[in-house]
């Protein structure tokens, strides 16, 4: 069965514009309301006033990383958590993140097919 994703608030953290945009038009596609961002800061800055369902970033950015931005979320919200997946340009092993204090929702590395990548998204709901 497929989940339905319509009015999911997402952010998507990515500082390649071309793939944030690529990532926010496939949630797009499937009825989520998205914003789109390169600087991790400046999600930041709006994550700290709106609640959304799923955060979407980059491990690794200039500034902060995927990492540093899931702690801070929860930091600022940490009675209303939102669910969390990282991306990489390397291969992604969960087993780093399995310690982690705080859980990740999900994980997809570069290069993903948009199946891939909306099933990821999916199991997380």
């Amino acid at each position: 069965m497929i989940k339905d994703l319509r009015g999911k608030k997402v952010v998507v953290i990515d500082d390649e514009s071309e793939l944030a945009e690529l990532m926010g038009e496939l949630l797009a596609d499937s009825g989520m309301d998205v914003r789109i961002f390169d600087d991790p800061v400046r999600a930041l800055e709006v994550l700290k006033k709106e609640a959304v369902d799923l955060v979407i970033s980059d491990l690794k950015m200039p500034r902060l990383s995927g990492v540093q931005v899931f702690e801070e979320i929860h930091r600022m919200r940490p009675h209303d958590p939102c669910r969390f997946v990282l991306i990489s340009g390397g291969v992604l092993n969960e087993r780093e993140f399995a310690h982690h204090p705080l859980k990740i929702d999900g994980f997809i590395s570069k290069p993903y097919t948009e199946e891939q990548f909306l099933e990821v998204v999916r199991n997380c709901f």
